[in-house]
């Protein structure tokens, strides 16, 4: 998640730029940080059986923990997500 997001963590906005593009911020749950958002995404990999996640921060630490207890994000908006990205050029990596 390059270090956060810009203005809550150390980020950087050119990181982030792609995220806008695909307008990923549609598929959030209401009160849902983009974060959270990248970290249930990379939980929603079928191939994906741990993720690190490093904070200098305890509330970002609780933000993670309560990511990952709400799980993978459902089916369609994973899907939706990876149409998304590959639309501005990003495609996750599959392990296929």
């Amino acid at each position: 998640m390059a270090r956060g997001e810009v203005g809550v963590g150390l980020g950087n906005e050119d990181r982030w730029k792609k995220f806008e593009e695909a307008k990923l911020d549609e598929l959030l749950d209401p009160g849902e940080s983009r974060t959270a958002f990248l970290l249930r995404f990379t939980l929603s990999h079928p191939h994906v059986d741990t993720t690190i996640v490093g904070t200098l921060y305890p509330e970002h630490l609780q933000e993670n923990l309560a990511a990952a207890r709400k799980g993978a994000l459902q089916a369609n908006v994973y899907e939706e997500a990876k149409r998304r990205l590959d639309g501005v050029g990003v495609a996750p990596v599959s392990a296929d």
